[in-house]
Formats: C-alpha cells, structure tokens, sequence
C-alpha cells in the first residue's frame, strides 16, 4: 500500500464534495447560518490539511449538526477515518457522501480508495470506473483504476490506465512511480525517457508530486546502474516525505518494551485449554521487505489455504484488554473470568475471518505488524502458526527506504529512525522468541532464494498441511496482492535483491551506523 495514496485522498477531501450547492432553499439555513456553516468548513479543512484530525472531526461534527445532509463534512470525516486507518468507518462515510452529492466524481475516488485499502479490489475497479464514466479526465480516477488493476495482476491494462493519466496531467506525477514499480528501466524504454525528462523540466512541481517524482527516479536510476544517483534521488523523497510527518517513535518504542516487560516468562506460556482452539489462523509477522508476500503466496498456492492479505481483525480482538500481573490468576473465579475473556476473544478473530473463506482449513493473516501481539495471539489462540519472516538487516531497511508506503510505516523515512525501529523489532521478536522456543517458525528470505523447494516444504509442514507441488507454482497464482511486492511475486524466484546494500557504499552511512549493535 502507497502511503501518498492517502496524501493524495486528503488532498481530494477538501474538494470532495464543493458542487453541493448550499442555499437557504436547499437546506432551510438562514444567512447568519449558511454562513456559520461556511466559516465551519473552512476551520475544518484548514485543520485538516494541517494534520490536525480531531479537531476536524470536531468541526465536522458542529457542521451536521447545524446541517445533517452536508455530502463536504461525510466527505472530510471519511478522510479522518482513512487516515486513521479505519477504513470500514470510511467506507460507510464516503457512501453516505455519495448519496447526498451522487455526481460528484472525486467523492467515487475516495470511495474506491476505502475499498481497496479494504482488499475489496474487484469493488473498487467498478467504482474508478464510475467516477471516469462522471469525468473521463479525473488523472486520480485513472491512476487508481490502474493501481487497482496491478493489484488484480492485469498488467497490460494498468499500464495503459498510468499511461493515459501521464498524458491527461503531466504535472501528476504518480503514474511514474507506477509504471517504474512495474518493470526494469531500460535506456531504450519510453516510459524511462518520459520519466528521465522531468529532471530538465523547469516547471515547479507540489511537494506531493516532487516525492512522487523522486522515487520513480530513485527506482530509475537503480536499474540504469546510476548507484549514486540513485541514492542522492531516494535520500532527497525520504526528506521530502519525512517533512510532511508528525512522527515520535518515543512512544512507539515505549510500547515494544511495556509488551516485553509485561509479557514475561511465566507459567502462562505453558497453560492448557487457554483461549480460542481453533488452528485454522495461520500469522505472518516480520518486517516489511522481508519476503513476507513471496511466503503467503506459496501457502496460498495449497488447495487448502487462503491467503486473507493484511488484516485489521486481530487488533480489533485486543480492543480494550487488559492483563493482569502474572496474566493468568490462580483463584478459580478469577482465572475463569480471564479464559472466558480470552476464548471469547479468539473466537471473534475466527468467526470474522472466516466469513472470507469458510472452508478453508488455514487462513493467512500477513498483517507484519502483529510480530508485536505474539504474546497476545499466544493467549487467544494458542493453535494457530506463526511464521517470522527475516531478511539481511541492511537489506531489510534499505528495501523500505526505498518504498514509498500506504500508512504506519512514518518510520521508513529515515535512516537513523529506519535502524532505530528495526533494532526495537528484533528485540521484541528475539523475546517472543525466547519465550515461545517451538512455537514460531523462522523464514530467512536468503535461504528461499537459494532453496525454494526446502522451505516450501518447511513452511507447509510448520502449518501441519500435506505437500502438493503446486506450492513451487506461486507465481502464477491470480489471488489479488495488495502490497509493494505485487509485480514480483508473479514472477519465478529470483535473487537479485540479495545484498544490494553494497552498492550505495558510504551513502548508507547513516543506516549501517544505527544497525552497527546487531551486525556481525
């Protein structure tokens, strides 16, 4: 997932719905209060472009108050909602938007956004189309549809879709961003002598669409073997991006401890009939760019798997709960308060993923972040797999430096923040680790490479599953891929991201100097 996607949505939401014309007729407002509707929205939109959401939703929440069919106000608050990561709650906020201003095409756009972020990609493809079919030149409309049809592995006609949204607005620059993710730059390409062109261009572009552009020539670059250039280009989107984040990884940090401090060592680890006993969760956990995709894919190449993408489902299941010193009491009453509460809680993660696949006998979750609630998975569902994706450190980081993300990733945009984050992950996974000695199994993407068939079979027989060739054949499976590794994980294996680090030579710097306490 792009993280600009959002930018470029919160964006579109101070203009979602301004064709909703607001009159004292159409709304039964006096002047003074048109008028008081107006200054609201103003205040909101300000707010919101300036990071501060809840005071939006504040302001949102006065303008329907005073008018409780403003399509603008759904409209911001569905943006509140994305940005937060609630991406049902925006969903149901952009519908609800469209149903007051129908024909208003970017309202579609961030619809069809809700949606993908949802995994409902087919959706989403129809959506992009209605709001082309309502303005044939919306460049967003065009570059989603495209990003949507990646997703689905229809290649060609993405293609096209970036192609097209180039032509309509060459000043929008994430189509060229797209295209470079979708294949190797060549001297010969047109589209690479497109994108190599914008450096002479003298036009200014916005801040959005400069990182957009620096990326794309970052990836440019890397494949023209311009290794320096490359990184000059991928160290300037970094800045550039970094500049636009409110972000403290204090209290990011604060919390990977409080997890190790408090889910320590114990008789817990080792209880019987604790939580939900279904094992049909199968949990990808790990760092981003660490092979995590290419893993999903070859489990759900078996007949009996189905591979669910990055799912919110488990962080719901954890909603309020807390633990008590010891996690489990010894007093009868107590501890079946706490089992009951924990069994519940399993049971809901079940009952909601399966609904995707009801008769699937393991269910992927490749939510990478849930490498922090092992501890709590253990609790709710003692039975189901966790497999750790690992990778070179360096590689790791430098991977995500070079992406250009969705959401929650504000800490990839600086080396040392980069290293800072990945030195927090390891400790916290060498912990679960630790704690969990035969519960988790650990995938190095190096040994993948070199021995797919090998830890093909591992990773099948880790999920107690029979073998089936198909398995080898992951790379022409047609399940939808939401992630940055879309294009590559329909290809055969391939080990050319295998220590690329060596490249950039002292450019990194900064990176191998905040790994330095865990490289050998």
């Amino acid at each position: 997932m792009n993280r600009a996607l959002k930018r470029r949505q919160e964006k579109r939401t101070k203009k979602g719905a301004e064709t909703q014309q607001l009159t004292t007729k159409n709304t039964g407002l006096s002047a003074t209060q048109l008028k008081t509707l107006s200054e609201l929205m103003i205040k909101a939109r300000k707010v919101y472009d300036a990071g501060d959401k809840p005071l939006a939703e504040k302001y949102c929440m006065q303008i329907l108050a005073l008018h409780p069919s403003n399509a603008d106000a759904y409209n911001l608050l569905g943006g509140v909602a994305l940005s937060a990561s609630k991406y049902e709650k925006a969903r149901q906020l952009f519908v609800k938007a469209i149903e007051l201003a129908p024909d208003t095409d970017s309202l579609y756009v961030n619809y069809g956004i809700a949606l993908k972020f949802l995994e409902l990609h087919e959706q989403s493809l129809a959506v992009f189309d209605h709001a082309l079919k309502l303005s044939p030149k919306n460049v967003e409309a065009m570059n989603n549809r495209g990003s949507s049809l990646i997703t689905l592995g229809r290649f060609d006609e993405a293609r096209v879709c970036f192609e097209t949204a180039l032509k309509l607005d060459p000043t929008y620059t994430k189509p060229l961003l797209n295209l470079g993710g979708m294949t190797k730059h060549t001297k010969e390409n047109e589209n690479t002598k497109t994108l190599l062109s914008y450096e002479t261009r003298p036009k200014k572009l916005s801040v959005d669409n400069e990182i957009n552009l620096q990326f794309a020539l970052g990836k440019c670059h890397e494949d023209l073997g311009n290794f320096e250039e490359s990184m000059s280009r991928y160290v300037k989107a970094n800045s550039l991006k970094r500049q636009q984040l409110n972000y403290d990884m204090a209290p990011v940090l604060k919390n990977f401890s409080a997890l190790k401090n408090t889910l320590v060592a114990g008789p817990w680890t080792e209880e019987v009939g604790v939580g939900c006993p279904s094992d049909v969760p199968v949990f990808i956990v790990g760092m981003s760019r660490s092979g995590s995709t290419l893993v999903e894919q070859i489990l759900d190449s078996h007949s009996e798997v189905f591979g669910a993408g990055e799912l919110t489902v488990a962080d719901k299941s954890f909603a309020k709960l807390k633990l008590l010193k010891g996690i489990i009491p010894t007093d009868p009453e107590a501890r079946n308060a706490v089992c009951s509460n924990f069994t519940k809680r399993g049971e809901f993660y079940i009952e909601q993923v399966q609904k995707r696949a009801p008769n699937a006998r393991r269910i992927v979750d490749k939510m990478l972040f849930n490498f922090k609630q092992v501890g709590l998975l253990h609790l709710i569902l003692p039975n189901a797999k966790i497999i750790h994706c690992k990778r070179n450190p360096i590689d790791t980081c430098l991977s995500n430096f070079k992406i250009l993300f969705a959401s929650n990733m504000d800490f990839t945009y600086d080396f040392e923040e980069l290293g800072r984050y990945y030195l927090a992950y390891k400790e916290l996974m060498d912990h679960w680790e630790t704690i969990f000695p035969n519960k988790i199994l650990t995938v190095e993407y190096e040994d993948v490479v070199q021995d797919v068939e090998g830890q093909a079979k591992r990773i099948i027989e880790h999920c107690d599953l029979s073998w089936e060739e198909g398995c080898l054949d992951f790379y022409k499976s047609k399940r939808a891929v939401h992630t940055a590794s879309a294009t590559q994980v329909r290809q055969p294996i391939y080990n050319s991201s295998v220590g690329k680090w060596q490249r950039y030579g002292d450019a990194i710097n900064p990176l191998i100097d905040a790994l330095k306490p865990i490289l050998d």
